[in-house]
Order: structure tokens, then sequence, then C-alpha cells
């Protein structure tokens, strides 16, 4: 019972986080530079990543496909499929599992760090809200970016599924176009965007969320980062499988 009751007020405390940094939003224009630079780290410095997830996950995509195809449809219709599958599942999903490890646990990672470290206490005495000057842009950075990410993602995966299909399925760049625009829909590509936008959301929130609740000593600097993973991959699937109910 008391498991359950603390279970319920953290999930209150989140509400009431996710619920300040909206209404902080108009307050964007006051931390600019801050903004820009968690704009940098989140989305330049994360394109290498990406291109190697987009790669090989397109090829695989490409892969799987064929041996799935053998017998029983034409190769033909490959790229098609490839597409949809990259656009509307692999890119937005696995870009935003990536992200999660490398942007989320190090957010959440550095705002624990400043709690052991006392800084939010200094931002207090100056009448600096820590939420806003620390945590809203790293929120307002992934927000952002990880739909850009994910748009990036699914064009190097469909390249990556382009180049085995060419290299190993002998399917010619005419062939494998052609059967992207037979398949190809925009409602999947929008859905695909969205996804990769309430990713964003749920991946900046949880990360800077549970930065803030770190204990003041270094084993919780490591718990909150593991915790952070955990709840912003688990969130991923959740909303995954939530979103192809609404909308398949």
């Amino acid at each position: 019972m008391k498991n359950l009751k603390k279970i319920f007020y953290n999930i209150g405390e989140y509400g009431y986080f996710l619920w300040r940094l909206f209404t902080l939003l108009p307050f964007l224009g006051k931390e600019k530079r801050n903004v820009m630079f968690q704009l940098y780290r989140t989305g330049y410095q994360s394109f290498i990543l990406v291109i190697f997830i987009g790669l090989f996950a397109g090829a695989i995509i490409a892969w799987q496909a064929a041996y799935q195809f053998k017998d029983l449809v034409p190769m033909s219709l490959l790229g098609g499929q490839a597409f949809r599958v990259i656009v509307i599942e692999m890119g937005p999903v696995l870009t935003a599992m990536i992200l999660s490890g490398r942007l989320g646990s190090g957010f959440c990672a550095e705002i624990a760090s400043m709690i052991v470290t006392e800084q939010f206490d200094a931002m207090k005495t100056l009448s600096i809200d820590p939420v806003r000057f620390v945590a809203l842009p790293r929120f307002i950075s992934l927000v952002i970016m990880m739909p850009v990410l994910t748009i990036y993602s699914n064009f190097i995966g469909i390249f990556g599924a382009f180049l085995v299909s060419l290299l190993f399925m002998d399917i010619t760049l005419p062939i494998f176009a052609d059967s992207i625009q037979n398949f190809f829909f925009v409602k999947d590509i929008l859905i695909g965007i969205f996804k990769s936008f309430l990713f964003g959301i749920w991946i900046g929130s949880i990360a800077c969320f549970l930065g803030f609740q770190a204990k003041r000593n270094t084993q919780g600097i490591g718990d909150v980062t593991i915790q952070s993973f955990v709840f912003c991959t688990m969130g991923i699937l959740v909303l995954d499988l939530m979103l192809w109910i609404l909308f398949f």
C-alpha cells in the first residue's frame, strides 16, 4: 500500500513538473543563449550517431524483408516495404531509444550533479529558477531536435536499405524508387514525425524530472541516471503501442 501511494505521488510530481515546463515556455527568450547551446549539443553533435543508426537499421530492414519476401512476393516490392517500416517505426523508435541513452541519461546526470554540488541552492539565493535555467533549455532542445534527427535518420535508413537491395538483391534505383512511390502515403511520414515529437517530450521531461529527484550523494547520481534510461525506454515502447492502436 505504501509503495502504491509512493507511485501515485511520483506520478503527481512528474505531472506538476511537466506542467511547469510548459508554463515556462514564454520565458524561453530569456534563456536564448542556453537554448541554442543545448540545440547544438542535441542536434549537431548527434548527427554522426544518427548516420550509424539509420544506415545499419535500413540495411537490416531490407535484409529481413528480403528473407520474408522470398518465394512469397516479388522482390520489386522491397523498397516500398522498407520505406514504410523505416518512416513509421524504426526511424522514430530507434532514434528515440539511442538518444534517450546519449542525451536523456546525460541530462539527468548533469542535473543530479548540480543537486549534489549545491549549485541549485546557489541559484535560488540569486532568485534564479533552476527549472527555467537548467531544465527548460534541455527539454526544448529534445522536443525540437528529435523530429529533425528522425527525418534525417529516415533518409539515411532508406539509403541503407537501397544499398543492400542494390548490392545483394540486384534491385536497381528505378525499381526501388518506383516501389517507394507505389507505397508512399503522407500519413505514414506525418505519424512518424508526430511519434518523434512525443518521444522528445517524454525523454526531455523524464530525464530532467529524475535529475531533480536525485539524492545528495554520488550514488544518487548513478541511481537516477539508470532510472532515466529505463523509464525513457519503457515509455517509448508504451507510447509507440498506444499510437499504433490510435492511428492504425
